[in-house]
């Protein structure tokens, strides 16, 4: 299930969807973002821990989850196919990238290493 709410404050318009990861794939989410050229800040929970990814005109600069930074949170993201994530979509706040390699690319690596996850491999990026 996937809800959306806006909110408007003056000329600061903010869109902001809720759902399940299950219902709408981190992956799908982020080539939405990338496609559209959006900016937003996704939150991801996942038990009792939340993930937050910063995206600038759909390129993904900045992800965090418990200990894990950039693309390793990413990559570990990935084989957690189940949570519920809120997006908003607005400018993130200025913070220093910890991804550095092009969207496109990284929702490959990402798709790959879940594959390899699967098929009970390790995948190193």
């Amino acid at each position: 299930m996937v809800t959306t709410s806006t909110h408007t404050a003056g000329s600061d318009d903010r869109s902001c969807l809720v759902g399940q990861l299950e219902a709408w794939p981190l992956e799908e989410i982020l080539l939405w973002l990338y496609q559209s050229e959006r900016s937003a800040v996704l939150r991801v929970g996942t038990g009792r821990e939340h993930a937050m990814l910063l995206v600038r005109g759909g390129h993904l600069s900045r992800v965090e989850w418990g200990t894990r930074t950039g693309e390793e949170a990413l990559i570990a993201l990935f084989a957690t196919p189940a949570g519920a994530f809120n997006l908003m979509l607005r400018e993130p706040p200025d913070a220093r990238a910890n991804v550095l390699r092009p969207t496109p690319e990284l929702l490959l690596q990402c798709a790959f290493a879940y594959e390899e996850s699967e098929r009970g491999n390790v995948y190193r990026a």
